[in-house]
């Protein structure tokens, strides 16, 4: 920070000693206001151009006329041009202002202040400068005839001539453009050559659009969304395979829970002595669902979704307040309640947790202990709240079985 502070202090010493030698120089050359006929075609060059007069000085040596600063500008004029050549120079110069030239000038001055260190926004200042040299030319020649065209294209020439356009960090506009760039400009000018407006609105817009898009965007922002209610399942004993089944079918088209399961194959086989596995598969796939439920009370004790949770990375990426953790705990518990009524008293508290992503999803994992067992609970909080993985030792289950069952 220091480093960067010290390079743009520097900068902007070096535009501050830059323009007070500019004006300086100026002021020591200023010589009179204009007065007489330059002052009367320069007054009604203004009434047609509809901008209010600003003050015009006659200043030598100039080799070229320019717009000079920014709260109180001023237009500095050649002594020695010729009065054919006054009013041209005058328009030119009247365009910039009406064009805001000189409040553009400051800001390329703060943002190369602000960027010092970017070659790319130098380059930005240097084609924003030439660029509003050409818009200059556009508003000028929007009200001349074809011979007054040739007239402007001809001071121009003249003006590049002299090679001296003030720098980039000078608060001044200036006329003088060289090679193929005045040759386009004098082209444009001659031919008549207009920005093609509808071109130019949907550059801008996009422009725009990029701009916005690059600094005025921030990281996509979780809302943590918990229900606030949960229906508990029917609590009934299940005999059969069938019945395992269709009761786990049943949790899985739970709200909380609810994936797409179109296409999956169900089967049901018993799990220990105490518990139903029940599981799910697409026919061309080796990931299976897999859920554990009761045979005396169809609670279900485990579940586990690896179409998503195959892919799940985790690692922090936007820490959980402790108020969020505990409120996630507590959606976790009502959930456990759910399924298996009484689980929030068996739980003794949450040891950990961990945040990943699985495309646009945002999964919290929760673990801790229980009066049998570890539990733990992988949720999606984002964009919509889901239960991924479940898992509540079974109080049924004894240490040989149901503990490795419900492993």
């Amino acid at each position: 920070m220091k480093i960067y502070l010290a390079g743009a202090a520097l900068v902007l010493i070096w535009f501050a000693a830059a323009n007070l030698r500019f004006r300086l120089r100026l002021r020591a050359g200023r010589i009179e206001p204009i007065s007489g006929r330059p002052l009367e075609q320069y007054e009604l060059l203004c009434r047609q151009r509809n901008v209010r007069p600003i003050p015009v000085y006659f200043t030598d040596p100039l080799p070229s006329a320019c717009l000079v600063g920014v709260f109180r500008p001023y237009i500095a004029l050649p002594l020695s041009a010729p009065p054919q050549e006054a009013v041209q120079v005058l328009t030119h110069e009247v365009c910039h202002y009406k064009g805001g030239d000189h409040l553009w000038a400051l800001l390329r001055l703060l943002c190369c202040a602000v960027h010092w260190f970017n070659p790319l926004v130098w380059a930005a200042a240097y084609m924003s400068r030439t660029d509003g040299e050409l818009a200059c030319d556009e508003r000028v020649i929007d009200k001349l005839k074809p011979q007054q065209r040739l007239d402007y294209a001809h001071v121009l020439v003249l003006a590049a001539a002299r090679r001296n356009a003030p720098g980039v960090g000078v608060l001044a506009t200036g006329m003088t453009m060289t090679g193929k760039k005045l040759k386009k400009r004098v082209n444009s000018i001659l031919h008549n050559g207009q920005v093609r407006r509808g071109a130019a609105v949907a550059f801008a817009l996009a422009a725009s659009m990029a701009l916005v898009g690059a600094f005025a965007t921030g990281e996509r922002a979780y809302v943590l969304r918990v229900p606030e209610t949960q229906t508990a399942i029917a609590a009934h004993s299940v005999l059969t395979e069938q019945e395992a089944v269709e009761a786990a079918q049943r949790f899985w088209r739970r709200s909380d829970v609810n994936w797409n399961v179109s296409g999956l194959v169900w089967s049901a086989s018993e799990w220990g002595r105490e518990e139903w596995l029940v599981m799910a598969a697409p026919k061309d796939d080796a990931r299976t669902v897999r859920i554990t439920l009761e045979k005396e009370t169809g609670y279900i004790t485990s579940f586990e979704n690896p179409f998503c949770m195959a892919e799940t990375s985790y690692a922090t990426i936007q820490p959980l307040s402790t108020a969020e953790v505990d409120q996630v705990g507590m959606g976790a518990l009502a959930f456990a309640d759910a399924v298996y009524p009484g689980s929030s008293n068996r739980i003794e508290g949450i040891d950990n947790y961990g945040e990943g992503t699985h495309g646009d999803d945002r999964i919290i994992s929760l673990a801790g202990v229980a009066d049998t067992g570890i539990f733990r609970f992988d949720i999606q909080t984002a964009p919509e709240w889901k239960i991924v993985y479940y898992r509540m030792p079974s109080e049924n289950a004894d240490g040989d079985d149901g503990g490795e069952g419900n492993g």
